[in-house]
Order: C-alpha cells, then structure tokens, then sequence
C-alpha cells in the first residue's frame, strides 16, 4: 500500500506492528524513480521484513 501520508508510521509508533511500515522519503518524484530506489534498497528491506525488532524503515532519496 501506498500513501502520502504519515498516518501509518504514526499508528505504528503507537501500537506496534504488523503492519511493518517502509516510509520513503521521496517527495515529488517518478515512479520510475521509486522503483530504482526500492531496488538500490532491496537487502535492506530483505533485512527489515525478517527483522523481529524493527517496525518502521525509512529510506531517504
């Protein structure tokens, strides 16, 4: 799921997760762009979704 807004970090921060929470911080940028970035951070992401610690990932562009 996508979404502009930080609601799902937030409720993250408050109750814990699942759902685990990637937050990119990729303001006005294309989808193309996105994909490059998701992919440059794939073992990252690998890392987190196996992660029992971690419920927010933010990557930053």
């Amino acid at each position: 799921m996508q979404t502009f807004l930080g609601d799902f970090y937030h409720l993250s921060m408050k109750y814990g997760y699942p759902p685990k929470v990637i937050l990119l911080n990729s303001e006005n940028q294309t989808s193309n762009f996105v994909l490059k970035l998701l992919n440059h951070n794939q073992n990252r992401i690998l890392q987190f979704e196996s992660s029992l610690d971690e419920g927010v990932l933010h990557i930053l562009e």
